[in-house]
């Protein structure tokens, strides 16, 4: 019985780290496309320029205040969840933002 429960343990130990190699770990970078973006406070107020945006417009667009754009142009960074929406943002055009801006403004 006694090497049965000491096979049996190796096994659980065995099993385990085999399911820790195949699940990502949390350090790893995750697969999607906007896990390489970087944030930098220059390129979000190049951006908003170039769409011709108001801060408040811009904010709308990520989910964000005016403010909070205001902040992080000015070198405050942004919290994780607000990451994809940047650089979703961050990849339009001056049409498909006052497009999407469009869209937000009459569903609100």
């Amino acid at each position: 019985m006694k090497r049965e429960n000491v096979a049996l343990e190796q096994e659980v130990r065995r099993l385990r780290r085999e399911v820790s190699r195949l699940q990502p770990s949390p350090t790893e970078p995750a697969s999607q496309p906007d896990s390489r973006f970087r944030y930098s406070a220059e390129r979000l107020s190049a951006t908003r320029a170039k769409l011709d945006l108001s801060a408040a417009d811009f904010g709308l667009l990520v989910g964000a205040s005016g403010l909070s754009i205001y902040k992080w142009e000015r070198g405050t960074k942004p919290r994780e969840k607000f990451m994809p929406a940047l650089a979703a943002a961050m990849r339009m055009g001056k049409k498909e933002a006052s497009a999407q801006l469009l869209k937000l403004k009459q569903s609100a």
